[in-house]
């Protein structure tokens, strides 16, 4: 090499210096190379990857990948596997580096390293003000998910990303105002967190202000208005309205006026809000469902009374173990509506609904599943008793294998 290309070199050097002092993130990822290689400097990996870091933390996706390289190999830096792979995944935007090294990689990593570093990767970007990686690390601490579980952490990174307009943050530090996680409760701060996650869209938050406002908790009570909230997160149709009709049994009885008050709604309008519930396969929804098909006569253009649709969605309920649905099932079979009269399948039928009593919501079902239990007893051969006992533990493995699904 000659004094005039060494010199050339070293020029460059020293300019590249220049321009990534001044924040350059391609310069400094340039500069950490040329210490990496000794390229117009002595090769020096320590201050390869500190200029590796700094153009990084800004995101260069090569100088991220080099800096996880450096870590793997303990060049410049402690040998880490864990912060390697926090920077691998960071670099995850260029897919040559990812589809090659981060497989690679979690080969010499337990489930727990890889944890800690997906955590370590969340938090690099939460603290270059990603929105997203600030909720996600959030999420983290709160489930204490590759890092310590700790709520006050939690709440730090939620408000930075709530602060920022992150509708999953303010829903999530909605929710640790209510429950008083990472800081002290607080009813209005939540009604306020989950007003703004809400009027963006989010579901839960919509679904959480209406319950605020059913309660009167940090709101001025209104049925009207918590009816209204509830009705957004159901109509967005990603919103689990099995939870909705837990929570407020009432959702399908319940209206608002034109002056926010709570009016009962027409019987189109409840079985509407029911079927939506039932499709998505909530047991307390298809019971419902059930009896409106039953029992509604006058029932109209909403569904007219029709036995077999009934005993159709009695039956997906009974099959999830709903236990309402389990006797009413029963006396469709032993009344022979909707379903051929069967009484060996009504008895089996009461016999489950008889062990799942305790889930009954009326307490004189509990006596009316024993007095028809006890009558066909007395009206039935022992061939007949047998029969529905073995039919009635056929229905329990079906009820428990549905249950493990």
């Amino acid at each position: 090499m000659t004094n005039r290309q060494e010199s050339a070199e070293v020029r460059l050097f020293k300019w590249m210096k220049r321009i990534a002092e001044q924040g350059d993130a391609k310069a400094q990822s340039d500069l950490a190379l040329m210490y990496h290689s000794g390229e117009g400097v002595p090769k020096n990996y320590k201050e390869a990857a500190k200029w590796y870091r700094k153009a990084a933390k800004q995101g260069h996706v090569k100088a991220q990948w080099n800096l996880g390289q450096m870590y793997r190999k303990g060049e410049g830096v402690p040998q880490d596997y864990v912060e390697a792979y926090a920077w691998y995944l960071l670099a995850k935007a260029d897919e040559t580096f990812a589809s090659i090294t981060i497989p690679d990689h979690e080969k010499r990593l337990t489930a727990e390293q890889k944890k800690k570093g997906q955590a370590r990767a969340a938090e690099i970007k939460a603290e270059q003000g990603d929105a997203e990686a600030q909720n996600n690390l959030g999420v983290m601490y709160c489930e204490g998910k590759g890092v310590p579980e700790d709520n006050a952490e939690a709440f730090k990174w939620f408000r930075k990303a709530a602060e920022q307009g992150h509708d999953s943050a303010q829903y999530n530090l909605g929710q640790m105002y209510r429950e008083g996680e990472g800081v002290p409760q607080d009813d209005v701060e939540a009604a306020k967190w989950y007003r703004k996650a809400a009027e963006q869209g989010n579901g839960w938050a919509q679904f959480n202000l209406g319950l605020m406002y059913d309660r009167g908790q940090g709101v001025p009570q209104g049925h009207g208005e918590a009816f209204k909230w509830f009705r957004k997160a159901a109509e967005q149709g990603q919103f689990t309205l099995g939870r909705m009709f837990e929570e407020v049994k009432a959702l399908g009885m319940l209206g608002t006026s034109g002056k926010g008050e709570v009016v009962p709604l027409d019987d189109l309008e409840a079985f509407k809000w029911y079927r939506k519930a039932a499709e998505q396969g909530h047991a307390g929804a298809q019971c419902m469902l059930g009896w409106m098909y039953y029992r509604c006569e006058n029932f109209g253009a909403s569904g007219p009374y029709d036995p077999e649709e009934a005993a159709k969605w009695f039956r997906k309920a009974a099959e999830q173990g709903d236990a309402e649905a389990q006797l009413e099932l029963g006396r469709m079979y032993g009344n022979g509506e909707g379903v051929p009269k069967d009484e060996v399948e009504a008895y089996a039928w009461f016999l489950v609904a008889k062990a799942n009593e305790e889930n009954f919501e009326r307490p004189n079902e509990k006596e009316e599943v024993s007095k028809l239990i006890s009558n066909f007893k007395k009206n039935s051969t022992a061939e007949q008793v047998e029969k529905g006992q073995a039919r009635a533990a056929e229905l329990h493995r079906l009820i428990e294998q549905k249950s493990a699904e």
